[in-house]
């Protein structure tokens, strides 16, 4: 499980424990409590919602970078590519042109 993961199934277990807890002890009436759970529930559903939204950014940006990466070295090939099949076209050329058969080495 990834420390992520950890994180939200900890956040959620501390969070139960926490509610169940604060049932069998609480001195208030049942309206209060379930005020103050509702409450409690929405401040730690956001701030959960508001990590993976970061988690979630990190990993787009992480991923932009790695395409443009990719992007970059694909680009470098197909000008190396094109540059090879350009020798080959041209020595083919001359040697039309010249009439006389060369050997055929590529370079790149």
């Amino acid at each position: 499980m990834s420390s992520f993961g950890k994180f939200v199934l900890g956040t959620l277990v501390g969070g139960a424990v926490g509610a169940v807890i604060g049932l069998l002890v609480a001195p208030r009436r049942g309206s209060e409590t379930r005020q103050i759970i509702r409450e409690e529930f929405v401040t730690r559903y956001n701030d959960s919602v508001d990590s993976v939204k970061g988690s979630v950014d990190n990993v787009k940006g992480a991923v932009k970078g790695k395409t443009d990466e990719v992007m970059a070295k694909v680009k470098k090939l197909s000008s190396e590519a094109e540059e090879a099949g350009r020798k080959v076209v041209d020595k083919f050329s001359a040697e039309r042109n010249s009439g006389e058969k060369q050997p055929t080495e590529v370079t790149s």
